[in-house]
């Protein structure tokens, strides 16, 4: 639930065009990061 929730605050802010480039990189990355954490903790 919290990883869906922060995904639609990056969207959100990804569609306000709030982020700039380097700011998107740093929390995309973050997203995929600890996607891939609670994916690995299912297991």
């Amino acid at each position: 639930m919290i990883a869906t929730i922060g995904l639609q605050e990056l969207l959100f802010k990804i569609n306000s065009k709030t982020l700039d480039k380097a700011s998107f990189t740093i929390v995309y990355l973050h997203f995929i990061y600890y996607s891939e954490e609670t994916l690995n903790s299912n297991f």
